[in-house]
C-alpha cells in the first residue's frame, strides 16, 4: 500500500501541542482508500529518532519532543 506522506506531514503539523521546552504530538493516521483508521503504522520523528506505533483506532502520540 502506498501512503501519501504529504497528508501525514500536514496532520503532524496541525496536531502538535506546544508546552514550554517540549511538546506533545498527537493525531490519527487514516487509510487513504477507505478513510478508516490505520492500526499498526510505525511513525518516526527525526532528528532524535522518536518512534511510535498507531493503536487500533489509528491514534498515536509522541510525548516530550524537544521544541524546534
Amino acid at each position: 500500500m502506498r501512503f501519501n506522506y504529504h497528508w501525514l506531514l500536514l496532520i503532524l503539523f496541525f496536531c502538535s501541542v506546544i508546552n514550554a521546552q517540549t511538546f506533545t504530538l498527537r493525531g490519527t493516521v487514516l487509510d487513504r482508500h477507505d478513510g478508516g483508521p490505520l492500526s499498526g503504522a510505525v511513525l518516526t520523528v527525526t532528528p532524535g529518532n522518536h518512534k511510535t506505533t498507531t493503536d487500533a483506532a489509528g491514534q498515536y502520540e509522541f510525548a516530550k519532543l524537544p521544541s524546534g
